[in-house]
């Protein structure tokens, strides 16, 4: 059993790494700082086609040494190859991120701490910067939990008894690199007060 874990493990991070290559070549130049979540509620995630799959950008995470595409949807299949938009968008702070527990994708989640740094990068080469806050470990079952609370990017992955969900909250950061750049908590108070309008 180890060792079909090691191979599917493998396979998976041969898989991220080509569709990270095709997509790295279609990035723009230089990235450039996120918009201001207020600025986007209503706008969709662009996505890029990449071996017939559509992805929405990838995630880094220096931590963990990791620098991985993200698929635009959910789906076992896919989630074989990259992690996926479990649901929300980027855009309105609601972003939450799956992926399975092998080595080469979320299986170091749970090492993640308080203030390590996490960034996104949408298909256009904005980049969104976050700290994480809280990790936390969720009954697999447990879909509400997953999905509440006031975090402007959540990533998880199940554990290694199938039962539960390593968890990792995140806040978004300024980082100062340009006019757009917002501290989480102003972006949040704006998204809440134009969805409230």
């Amino acid at each position: 059993m180890a060792g079909y874990n090691w191979v599917e493990s493998n396979s998976a991070g041969d898989e991220a790494a080509h569709a990270l290559d095709i997509m790295t070549g279609q990035f723009p130049d230089e990235e450039t700082e996120g918009v201001v979540f207020a600025e986007a509620l209503n706008t969709e995630m662009p996505t890029t086609q990449i071996d017939g799959r559509s992805y929405i950008g990838r995630v880094d995470i220096p931590r963990l040494d990791l620098s991985l595409p993200v698929l635009a949807e959910w789906s076992e299949e896919g989630a074989d190859i990259a992690p996926c938009r479990y649901r929300g968008s980027v855009y309105d702070g609601s972003l939450i991120i799956a992926g399975h527990n092998f080595a080469s994708h979320f299986g170091n989640l749970g090492q993640l701490a308080d203030g390590d740094t996490v960034t996104f990068v949408d298909v256009l080469g904005s980049a969104y910067h976050y700290v994480v806050l809280t990790a936390e470990t969720i009954d697999g079952y447990d879909l509400r939990g997953m999905e509440e609370g006031e975090w402007d990017l959540t990533l998880f992955t199940c554990n290694f008894s199938g039962v539960e969900r390593t968890t990792v909250r995140c806040q978004r950061v300024q980082t100062g690199t340009g006019p757009s750049a917002v501290a989480s908590s102003d972006a949040s108070s704006a998204a809440s007060a134009s969805s409230a309008a």
